[in-house]
């Protein structure tokens, strides 16, 4: 019995380390092709390819904090270009505030 208490409050520490829970929904990868995509004003992925390889020798905290930070470059262009009125912190805050691959769960789908 002690051995299973031992065990489930084990796995009670763990199982957090795993279950990303992230205010902003959708993969990284795809947040930062909408970013690349915004940046360069494309959809052609050919042109956003350095984009991408730039920023993997970014180092991040984790998947988390890399789609915040994209999530608030691209809602500062889009306040900046007035495609939006709202604040910087209500932009991130705005679960409806997504690029297309993001929106559509990925390229192609």
């Amino acid at each position: 019995m002690k051995l299973l208490i031992t065990f489930l409050f084990g796995l009670f520490l763990v199982v957090p380390v795993f279950a990303e829970d992230c205010e902003v929904k959708g993969l990284k990868i795809d947040w930062l092709r909408d970013y690349c995509m915004l940046t360069f004003d494309t959809e052609d992925v050919l042109e956003i390819k350095a984009c991408i390889e730039d920023d993997a020798k970014n180092e991040y905290e984790d998947d988390c904090a890399a789609k915040i930070k994209y999530k608030r470059k691209m809602c500062k262009v889009a306040i900046e270009e007035e495609e939006i009125k709202m604040g910087a912190q209500e932009c991130l805050n705005d679960d409806s505030f997504m690029g297309p691959t993001v929106k559509s769960g990925g390229i192609g789908k």
